[in-house]
């Protein structure tokens, strides 16, 4: 009986890895695991600065009263002065003690500042005040002005010194040349009326005509001089072009009484000996309405 059935092993039989029978086999006891703690999201509520409701924290203004969660916040009284009132109170405050400070170095090292300034001021006030006159001179319309009389320091004959104010150019004035250049001689006009010459117009050669032009000497170059009311002389150095017809100077002089006009170069003509000729002078003033 005992060779007919073998004794039983105390192995767990395992069929296709699962344990089918055998003796309990102890196993562990679990290991509780370390208790973990739990964090749980609290909403954080804003209390409203004017009516204390709580509100949640994403929003910007109260539910219940609509005032806003999060004002601005104020400049504090403590804060830091800007470069401007750091400046202020550098140069301009006045100290506890009244003393020699930074204030009277800065006044006294802008002086020459205001100095120079009030000296362009007053400089381009002047030159305005001058700059107007010309400015009317150009703008406004220009008279003529003859002369009450007329005189010459020499005459040819057939040139008479009233011919150059007679109004047309085909008389003139010539100096006699006595035996010399006409270099030096003087024509002048006198008025009894002070006037604002506003432009001297002078006319060389004996005629508009180029041939007839050329025919005689005329003066190169001349001095004007002018006479003010006030016994003052204001002298012009006019160069002339070698061609016919008016040659115009603006000059700009108030109360001129009286003009001299002095030879001081000449262009001697195709004819030999031929007079040195100034057809025509005129004197123009500013036209008053």
């Amino acid at each position: 009986m005992e060779a007919a059935h073998p004794p039983v092993s105390a192995e767990p039989l395992v069929i296709r890895g699962e344990v089918l029978a055998g003796p309990p086999v102890s196993e562990p006891a679990p290991v509780a695991a370390e208790a973990e703690t739990a964090f749980v999201d609290v909403p954080r509520l804003l209390l409203c600065p004017e009516c204390r409701s709580g509100n949640p924290e994403t929003r910007q203004y109260c539910h219940p009263c609509g005032a806003l969660l999060r004002p601005a916040p104020q400049p504090s009284e403590t804060s830091e002065p800007t470069r401007l009132e750091q400046l202020r109170a550098k140069c301009f405050e006045r100290p506890e003690v009244w003393h020699w400070d930074r204030r009277w170095l800065t006044i006294m090292a802008a002086l020459p500042l205001f100095f120079t300034a009030g000296i362009a001021a007053g400089a381009t006030v002047v030159a305005a005040g001058e700059a107007l006159p010309w400015v009317k001179d150009r703008f406004a319309g220009q008279s003529s002005v003859a002369p009450d009389t007329v005189e010459a320091s020499s005459a040819a004959k057939g040139f008479d010194a009233k011919l150059a104010a007679d109004g047309v150019d085909n008389r003139a004035w010539a100096p006699e040349e006595r035996g010399q250049d006409p270099v030096g001689q003087t024509w002048t006009a006198t008025f009894q009326q002070p006037f604002r010459l506003t432009t001297l117009a002078l006319i060389s050669g004996s005629s508009p005509k180029p041939k007839e032009f050329l025919r005689n000497g005329r003066p190169a170059k001349v001095t004007v001089t002018v006479t003010t009311a006030g016994g003052g002389k204001v002298t012009k150095t006019l160069p002339l072009f070698d061609q016919p017809g008016p040659q115009r100077f603006p000059l700009g002089i108030d109360g001129a009484v009286a003009v001299e006009i002095r030879i001081d170069a000449v262009r001697t003509g195709l004819q030999p000996k031929s007079p040195i000729v100034l057809a025509e002078v005129q004197f123009f003033t500013r036209r008053t309405a």
